[in-house]
């Protein structure tokens, strides 16, 4: 009775050895993706319109851009970075940047409350988008976490 084992070929080796790394890689590869997941946005918003400071939003909904950039320069901040709104509508704050960003409202008006404070971090995706809809009047102001010179004022009007 014969026990030896046929010799692989060259490309029978190769074939092993690729076989190999995938088993290794897969499971590398899975591990983290689940403890880094890509952080995708929450909210979809088409608000394409923004208000300035000095008048009310007839609009539903605003749009404020985390420019290119901003996390490397101070001279840079939320545009536009004072608006005024009619209660009930949705902001939504768009990053274009690559680093790193979140709303964080260090005022609010009495009676507000926000379900996330501060938002889920934007995570080096541009595109990301946070959006709240702002119902009580009065002033609410942010900051960015990461970055102190990245400071927004909301006004709401009744």
């Amino acid at each position: 009775m014969d026990t030896s084992y046929p010799k692989l070929t060259p490309g029978g080796k190769r074939l092993l050895i690729v076989i190999g790394v995938v088993a290794v890689l897969i499971p590398v590869l899975l591990t983290y993706v689940l403890l880094n997941p890509p952080n995708l946005p929450t909210t979809i918003s088409t608000a394409q319109s923004t208000s300035s400071s000095s008048s009310a939003s007839s609009s539903a909904s605003s749009t404020i851009i985390i420019p290119a950039g901003i996390g490397n320069d101070k001279s840079l901040n939320f545009q536009p970075s004072n608006i005024t709104v009619a209660a009930g509508t949705t902001i939504t704050w768009v990053d274009k940047d690559t680093s790193i960003h979140d709303i964080d409202f260090t005022s609010m008006p009495a009676g507000a409350s926000l379900a996330t404070n501060p938002s889920p971090n934007t995570n080096k995706w541009t595109g990301d988008m946070y959006s709240v809809t702002l119902t009580v009047p009065g002033t609410y102001t942010y900051v960015c976490d990461y970055h102190d010179w990245m400071t927004g004022t909301i006004t709401v009007t009744g």
